[in-house]
């Protein structure tokens, strides 16, 4: 591998490792009432919320529904673009300056 090809697949692997769908599954663990976050450790509801936004809201909010599957009660995302998720409902807001949408999904 030359020195260009290695650098390029040094960057595509960090970008990769840091992806929502890669990084949440990583660092979040369910173990009975407890939520653990790398090396915090929080006591939780049998039901949870989820809120978010911003650009990685949607793909967090999938990597969240993927880990914690039946212990989410329900939650909402704000972002860019509009995805249909199981639990978590998603309004769409513009970035990085708010609009109507925006305000909308605020109400």
């Amino acid at each position: 591998m030359n020195y260009k090809d290695f650098i390029l697949s040094l960057f595509l692997s960090s970008i990769k490792s840091v992806h929502p769908k890669n990084l949440i599954p990583s660092i979040l663990n369910i173990e009975k009432d407890f939520l653990k976050i790398e090396n915090q450790t929080f006591n939780i509801p049998e039901k949870i919320y989820i809120f978010g936004s911003g650009k990685a809201s949607i793909e967090m909010a999938k990597a969240l529904e993927k880990k914690l599957r039946e212990r989410i009660k329900e939650g909402i995302v704000v972002c860019n673009y509009v995805e249909n998720l199981e639990k978590i409902s998603v309004m769409q807001g513009s970035h990085p300056v708010p609009d109507e949408k925006s305000l909308k999904a605020g109400e």
